[in-house]
């Protein structure tokens, strides 16, 4: 009889060790989505351009992958940058704002001084050869863009920005920039809506 209760007593235990077991692989081994935080959640779904509704530009998912301009990536973000992630392990880094369905992305362009402009620091015409865009900033605090938007600049060296208010034609833009001697790299923001 104690030797019954004995054998009882094991299987008990057994049992109760397996289902543990499977509660604890349950709830960690059968999850796909990774965990994320409160700002990679908000970005879940397709985004497009404010400019041009009809084409996805971003997508990114609750698995951690996303897609943007075409290219796969996985993805990470804490409220100031996407760290988006190729497949060869490169890291893009896209600054961001963000207000519900809607988001300023900030594309990274490289700008090239033109002889033509001369200048210094920001002064002078500037292209961005794989786009076919160009700058062109006067020492008078005036600008040109793309050779039609004119307006006025002002440049912030400490916080690395240049604020361009054209006027009545569009809203005043905030790009980030780092400049060396022949070279901009702007960070300028592009409106994105989610659908």
């Amino acid at each position: 009889m104690n030797k019954i209760m004995k054998n009882n007593t094991k299987i008990r235990i057994n049992f109760i060790a397996l289902l543990v077991m499977f509660a604890i692989c349950m709830a960690g081994c059968g999850k796909k989505e990774i965990q994320q935080n409160a700002d990679e959640i908000a970005l879940h779904g397709q985004w497009y351009y404010a400019h041009d509704e009809k084409e996805t530009v971003a997508e990114f998912s609750n698995d951690g992958s996303a897609k943007f301009e075409g290219i796969k990536y996985q993805y990470t973000c804490d409220g100031e940058y996407i760290n988006l992630t190729d497949k060869d392990g490169a890291v893009t880094k896209l600054r961001y704002a963000s207000e519900g369905d809607k988001m300023y992305v900030y594309i990274q362009s490289v700008y090239t001084r033109q002889p033509e402009g001369g200048g210094q620091g920001i002064v002078g015409v500037w292209r961005c050869e794989d786009k076919g865009w160009t700058f062109e900033f006067s020492n008078k605090g005036t600008f040109m863009e793309d050779g039609a938007l004119t307006g006025y600049y002002e440049v912030d060296e400490e916080a690395h920005t240049v604020k361009l208010m054209y006027g009545e034609a569009l809203a005043d833009t905030v790009f980030f920039y780092e400049l060396t001697e022949n070279e901009l790299y702007m960070e300028y923001p592009w409106l994105m809506i989610k659908r």
